[in-house]
């Protein structure tokens, strides 16, 4: 049995090398895989030994899981076979790390064509499920990824509009220049709920519909997504008052119905307004 055998079948030699990659741990991932190539080879100056692919999938998600771009750049340099896994590519995007997607990014450009959850939920909405600041998304974009209005799962413009955001505007103007429409994106109901006034007065001016409802499965902050839902009862619902003055200033309809088949009064009714 060779060393790489042994190392391959040694699960402590296994989580030692999962364990430095997580921990960026360069001095220990070298000698590990120095150990894997055995006595007297120079791993600086030709791969090692083959390694199991999905110990090397598993070594490039630990380190771009915990933010690691050196250690995802050597293990890609040396280890040039090993394949970007969704998973990567997830944690990739989570690290909000323009240093990150780009290491993936040019080693393989096609990256960009990964889904997320079988198509559920796109590149970008991943990365703004966190805190995303509007350079990192145009970054993003300028490698090739666009907004989406075929969504399974909420929308990018709900998630620039989520609560966690510090700079919604400027993340929907972007969206909005590279192809992105407010039409039952959900945009102006996730403002209204969380109560972003300058977000709601913003949409408003890029001639967002004030009675649009949401019926395209968007709403995944909401138990019934997927059934209409006005950003009026939005705001009703969660107690934002000069949201609602404000829609209803613009036009707002307390007469539709939302998935309740309940109108505006009688939301207001409900949580007592």
């Amino acid at each position: 049995m060779g060393s790489t055998d042994r190392i391959l079948n040694t699960s402590s030699q296994r989580e030692a090398l999962l364990e430095a990659c997580s921990n960026g741990d360069m001095s220990k991932l070298q000698e590990l895989l120095r150990i894997s190539q055995g006595p007297g080879q120079d791993h600086t100056s030709q791969p090692p030994a083959p390694l199991e692919s999905s110990l090397t999938d598993a070594m490039l998600a630990k380190a771009t899981q915990d933010n690691h771009p050196y250690t995802v750049r050597y293990i890609l340099t040396l280890l040039p076979e090993t394949e970007i896994s969704e998973e990567t590519v997830r944690w990739a995007l989570l690290s909000s790390s323009i240093e990150m997607y780009k290491t993936l990014f040019t080693h393989n450009p096609n990256i960009i064509h990964i889904t997320i959850y079988d198509g559920r939920e796109t590149q970008l909405g991943k990365a703004l499920s966190l805190p995303a600041s509007p350079e990192y998304i145009e970054f993003l974009i300028s490698c090739g990824l666009r907004p989406s209005n075929d969504r399974l799962d909420m929308s990018e413009l709900c998630l620039a509009c989520g609560r966690w955001q510090t700079r919604s505007v400027e993340l929907c103007m972007i969206l909005l220049q590279y192809g992105a429409s407010l039409l039952h994106s959900g945009a102006l109901a996730v403002a209204s709920k969380n109560g972003l006034m300058d977000v709601v007065s913003w949409l408003l001016a890029q001639n967002a519909d004030v009675n649009d409802v949401v019926t395209n499965a968007a709403m995944i902050t909401h138990p019934c997504k997927g059934h209409p839902w006005p950003a009026l009862h939005a705001a009703i619902e969660s107690g934002q008052v000069e949201v609602v003055r404000l829609l209803l200033d613009r036009g707002a309809d307390p007469e539709l119905l939302d998935e309740k088949r309940r109108t505006a009064f009688a939301v207001a009714e409900a949580v007592g307004s």
